[in-house]
């Protein structure tokens, strides 16, 4: 928690700094799909709806005097005007982060890739002025000519999450300054950068930092505990005691079942075929009969080999599928409210101090609101100009969260 207590915002559009027309800002930052911000201005002559137009540049820099960072780059999606029966004018403006440059629609032929999946997403980030930050991923996926990634009709955003999902990771394009950055990266706070990291690689970093609940004085201001689901393996297993010996077993080697004898064609059938349905068919059930006596009729190395669809033939497929969710091993889901702080952000985890028992520990931040408001959006006719005034340039700085463990 930061000493001081003046809350600070910058929002810049463009090339122009809208601070100190902005009244409210909330930064939702999740740990899949794309990051979004809102802010709402003062437009008193209506006319700066007409200013803000799509894909306009968004930085939005907020914190306090002593914990102050870049926490939003994007570009405007849409914008609407607000106004109240008191005839006071508005606009909101709602911004995605630069993974929406990801979203563009494949080709209609569709697209192919081959090769390990850093060097896939290297190759479609560099389409769209994205670096990549980092790719944590072990062991790393790769496509080879035979079996490629088919893109589909699918947006490289869309097939990126679906990869995520099924290899148990996280995907997210975030605002981040790493040593190797060039100084003006650095001096601006950063820049943004496409990850793709494994949910364990992100469990294993230390907590981002520490919130306590102590009766309205701590960091964490408020807090609601939820019983959900754990996070146990979807694929169940069971076992049985043998009767022998009372062990228990989850198998028995039990002598093997002869194989059922295929009666061969007999005439009557083949002419009933014919009759109904013709010589050809008759002939070709004919054949495909005798095709398969002489299949059993081979040693089993020279049968031909294929796997019936539904049967796990893919091995590492299904290890991945019987994965426990890591950020759900007991249950519980927080939904909280927190004095500001940058530090805060999903896809990482945060020590909760306070709690009852068995929920004070380590949480998994699933979703985080950076909410900076400027004084309050009610009017109160029982307070004077002077404090009225005072009271619209004060900021108040919040984050909500969403945990779970």
């Amino acid at each position: 928690m930061p000493s001081d207590s003046s809350a600070m915002l910058k929002v810049m559009l463009g090339k122009a700094d809208i601070s100190q027309q902005v009244v409210r800002v909330d930064i939702e930052d999740v740990d899949r799909g794309a990051d979004k911000a809102t802010f709402v201005m003062d437009d008193p002559g209506a006319t700066n709806s007409d200013g803000i137009e799509e894909n306009m540049d968004v930085r939005i820099e907020l914190g306090w005097e002593s914990e102050y960072a870049l926490a939003f780059v994007g570009r405007v999606r849409s914008v609407r005007s607000l106004a109240n029966s008191g005839g006071k004018h508005r606009v909101e403006a709602t911004c995605l982060d630069l993974s929406s440059r990801f979203m563009k629609p494949p080709p209609i032929e569709g697209r192919q890739h081959v090769g390990p999946l850093d060097k896939i997403l290297a190759d479609i980030a560099k389409d769209t002025g994205v670096p990549v930050g980092a790719v944590t991923v072990d062991p790393m996926p790769t496509w080879t000519e035979d079996k490629p990634l088919d893109q589909l009709n699918r947006t490289a955003w869309q097939m990126i999450q679906d990869i995520a999902e099924e290899y148990h990771a996280r995907a997210f394009v975030e605002v981040n300054a790493a040593p190797k950055d060039s100084e003006a990266v650095k001096a601006a706070g950063g820049e943004p950068k496409l990850y793709f990291a494994s949910l364990q690689s992100l469990l294993d970093q230390a907590p981002m930092g520490e919130l306590s609940y102590c009766r309205g004085m701590g960091s964490l201001l408020d807090y609601q505990l939820t019983r959900m689901g754990s996070g146990a393996s979807p694929v169940a297993s069971a076992a049985v005691a043998n009767p022998d010996d009372a062990a228990a077993v989850d198998s028995f080697d039990l002598p093997p079942t002869a194989p059922d004898v295929q009666p061969a064609p007999s005439a009557s059938k083949i002419d009933r075929t014919a009759a109904v349905r013709g010589e050809a068919a008759a002939a070709d059930y004919a054949a495909a009969r005798q095709n398969a006596a002489d299949a059993e009729a081979l040693p089993a190395e020279q049968r031909a080999q294929r796997h019936v669809a539904g049967t796990p033939s893919d091995a590492p497929l299904v290890k991945r599928l019987i994965q426990q969710d890591q950020t759900r091993k007991l249950g519980y889901r927080l939904v909280g409210t927190a004095m500001g702080t940058v530090f805060l952000r999903a896809k990482g985890s945060v020590t909760i101090d306070g709690l009852p028992s068995m929920t004070t520990g380590r949480w998994y931040v699933s979703r985080v609101n950076h909410i900076v408001e400027r004084g309050t959006l009610i009017e109160r006719e029982d307070v004077d100009a002077r404090a009225r005034a005072a009271r619209q340039k004060r900021l108040t700085f919040r984050s909500k969260l969403v945990a779970t463990r």
